[in-house]
C-alpha cells in the first residue's frame, strides 16, 4: 500500500500480485477499488540482449574480464576459479595504487560524486539509515552529461527513465 506519511489509513494506491507473476496497481484498496495498470511478466515482449563477441569486446568489459572465471565455475574447478578471480582482484588493486601514486581518480563513466544530497538524506532518514558516504567512498548521481559522451560498448540510449534527454 502506498498513503501519504503519517496517514497510513488513506491509501492511495495497492498492488496486488506477485512480483514474478501477474500483478496489478488499484487506486485505494478493496476488492471493488478501480485498476489502473496491471503487469504480467508471461506476456511481457522483452528486448533481446545482444552482445559482441568476446574477442571484440573491451579487455574490461564484464564478460571478457570474467570469463576465465567463469568457465573455470562451469567446469567446476574451484581451484581454477580461484587463481583467475585473484588474477584479477590484484589487477585491480595495481590499477587502483598505480591511480594513487601518480594523483589521478578513477573516472567514472557514469556517474560524478556529489557533495549535497538533500533527495538521499531524506530518502534515507525514512527507512532510518544513515547516510554513510564515509563507508561508500561518497554518494554519486547518475550524470546525464558523461552518459551522452560515453563511447562503444556502452548504449547511449539506455537512460534511467528520471534522466529522460529533452
Amino acid at each position: 500500500m502506498l498513503y501519504p506519511e503519517g496517514k497510513e489509513k488513506d491509501v492511495l494506491y495497492t498492488i496486488d500480485g506477485q512480483w514474478t507473476e501477474a500483478w496489478q496497481i488499484k487506486e485505494g484498496q478493496g476488492k471493488k477499488a478501480p485498476v489502473i495498470d496491471t503487469f504480467d511478466p508471461k506476456v511481457t515482449k522483452t528486448t533481446p540482449l545482444t552482445v559482441a563477441p568476446i574477442e571484440q569486446q573491451d579487455h574490461f568489459e564484464t564478460r571478457r574480464a570474467w570469463k576465465k572465471v567463469s568457465d573455470a565455475i562451469n567446469k567446476g574447478d574451484m581451484d581454477l576459479t580461484s587463481a583467475e578471480k585473484t588474477i584479477i582482484e590484484t589487477r585491480q588493486r595495481e590499477m587502483r595504487k598505480e591511480e594513487k601514486d601518480s594523483g589521478r581518480d578513477w573516472e567514472r563513466k557514469f556517474f560524478t560524486r556529489s557533495d549535497k544530497f538533500p533527495l538521499f538524506t531524506q530518502l534515507a532518514s525514512k527507512v532510518h539509515e544513515p547516510v554513510n558516504d564515509t563507508q561508500t567512498n561518497g554518494v554519486w548521481e547518475f550524470d546525464l552529461q558523461k552518459a551522452s559522451a560515453a563511447k562503444s560498448p556502452f548504449h547511449p540510449d539506455v537512460v534511467p527513465p528520471i534522466y529522460e534527454r529533452k
